[in-house]
């Protein structure tokens, strides 16, 4: 603590004073790292109590005199040596710092005047300020382009981007000098569980991108799965995301791939998650491992991924569809029958799909659509892979609903997983049902029929005449019309065909 009378120096004078004693210290070689040392050790302890209401003033004052010194590079020899731990603590004061102003840090009292401190300048400043140097003064310039190419450094000040500037950063020091990445990598081991929440977040990003190196296979099973799989079942959703993010890379190499498997279950069950971003890695993991499941851990996923058609999430309800797909190649020809009936009632989901107004969700609807026709045998007719509103070319449709008219038993349960598709958020997919109701209806039962009725599907359509979209009240009219007939008179062509079938029984 300075106490200082009104004829002492303020304390602005005092802190250039401090600038200049650190950028020019002189001191004798072996005990520059002592000193670096001394001063990175004061910075870590703040780091290593509770989040605390106001920020320690050492921490901001440690963090300033690391820069200062960095500028001086009178110490250059020792920052190279300490550069794995220098990076780490200021990454993780920066952590600290986002969001707080000097008025968020516990300076002691008669120490300066308010005006003595502009409110430009924040604890977040200096954390920058200091990281930025280090990263110059140890030669890595190259990473320092990239994270400026690619706003890094707005990302690692950000409150909902800072583990994004920290990943940034650590793929550029993994891709640019590989050798310190590894050294930062077996630093960070000891580190994982160390300290609070920003300190651990700060530390398990920078860690499972260095797990996309080649020689994250060295470390131990406790340290790499063991400590991811705990992190799965963290109630903080970021330490999910690293889990799942280091799984990913884990999996390319081999020896690990049985480990990770055994947290299969674990991330199935992700698929439910909420968060987009948990979601989609546990899709990329499983495509992974899709190949080599047991037959009741594909059947389960495969619910789960049906569930997922349609999710409001563009991403979600595409990249589960591929999976979906990658799970159907993957059925042993011996478990064919117990999943051929979830094949069956992914098909009007996913031809309905293929007219999503979103064109990569269509394009990977056709291509598993026709995954799962190759899987029962069929060929699909070319009206499945014409791209384009269904409403404009309805002759199309026609010949589709023939196709499943003439391969598929249960009409009325397919019509009836149809119209649920009438009620869709999406107008395109709606008018699509609605279109692929009325053109089917005909070929339905007569039995069907007798039991079931029409009035049930009439009433659906009835309901849709009265929607403000009036391309939608057109179709709807226009099935309803269909199914009122098919509901009074029997179908012509079965009836052709019912000849046809009855005559062959005579002798010509």
């Amino acid at each position: 603590m300075i106490i200082r009378s009104p004829d002492e120096p303020s304390y602005s004078e005092i802190s250039r004073y401090l600038a200049e004693f650190w950028r020019t210290l002189k001191v004798e070689l072996p005990s520059t790292t002592w000193i670096l040392w001394r001063l990175l050790r004061k910075l870590q302890k703040c780091h290593n109590v509770p989040i605390q209401e106001k920020m320690a003033y050492v921490a901001v004052a440690v963090t300033d005199a690391l820069y200062e010194v960095f500028v001086g590079n009178r110490l250059r020899a020792a920052t190279f040596r300490l550069f794995p731990q220098l990076l780490m603590t200021l990454l993780i004061q920066v952590h600290h710092s986002i969001g707080l102003t000097m008025s968020d840090v516990a300076i002691p009292s008669g120490l300066y005047t308010e005006q003595e401190v502009s409110s430009a300048v924040t604890p977040l400043c200096f954390a920058i300020q200091a990281t930025k140097t280090l990263l110059l003064r140890t030669q890595c310039k190259q990473e320092f382009h990239i994270m400026e190419k690619n706003k890094g450094w707005t990302l690692l000040a950000g409150k909902d981007c800072h583990l994004q500037g920290i990943s940034l950063l650590a793929n550029a020091l993994l891709e640019r000098n590989h050798l310190l990445a590894c050294k930062v990598m077996y630093l960070l081991v000891p580190l994982l569980n160390r300290g609070n929440d920003k300190h651990k977040l700060t530390s398990a990003a920078f860690f499972v991108e260095l797990l996309q190196s080649p020689v994250s296979r060295r470390l131990p099973s406790i340290y790499s799965v063991a400590r991811l799989k705990d992190w799965l079942r963290h109630e903080n959703n970021l330490f999910k995301i690293a889990a799942l993010k280091g799984l990913y890379y884990l999996i390319r190499h081999q020896e690990m791939r049985e480990d990770i498997e055994s947290l299969l279950s674990c991330i199935l069950d992700l698929l439910c998650d909420t968060d987009e971003k948990i979601v989609l890695l546990a899709i990329q993991i499983l495509l992974q491992h899709v190949r080599t499941m047991d037959s009741p851990t594909l059947t389960a996923m495969m619910r789960t991924l049906f569930s997922l058609f349609g999710d409001v999430r563009p991403d979600v309800h595409r990249f589960s569809v591929t999976l979906f797909g990658a799970s159907i190649k993957s059925v042993k020809h011996t478990d064919k029958k117990s999943v051929e009936n979830q094949v069956l009632d992914s098909l009007v989901p996913l031809l309905l799909y293929t007219q999503d107004e979103n064109d990569a969700v269509a394009e990977e609807s056709r291509r598993v659509l026709t995954t799962c026709a190759q899987f029962l045998k069929w060929k699909l007719p070319q009206a499945v892979y014409r791209k384009g509103p269904w409403y404009i070319n309805p002759d199309e449709v026609g010949t589709i609903s023939k196709f499943f008219g003439n391969k598929c038993k249960g009409k009325v349960n397919i019509l009836a997983q149809t119209l649920m598709f009438s009620k869709n958020a999406k107008l395109p997919i709606r008018r699509a049902a609605v279109l692929l109701v009325g053109l089917f209806a005909k070929y339905m039962d007569h039995h069907e029929v007798g039991m079931k009725g029409t009035d049930w599907i009439q009433d659906d359509l009835r309901n849709l005449l009265n929607d403000p979209e009036p391309s939608l009240r057109i179709i709807a009219s226009q099935a309803l019309h269909r199914v009122q007939k098919v509901g009074t008179n029997p179908d012509a062509e079965q009836t052709v065909f019912g000849w046809r079938k009855l005559l062959c029984h005579f002798p010509i």
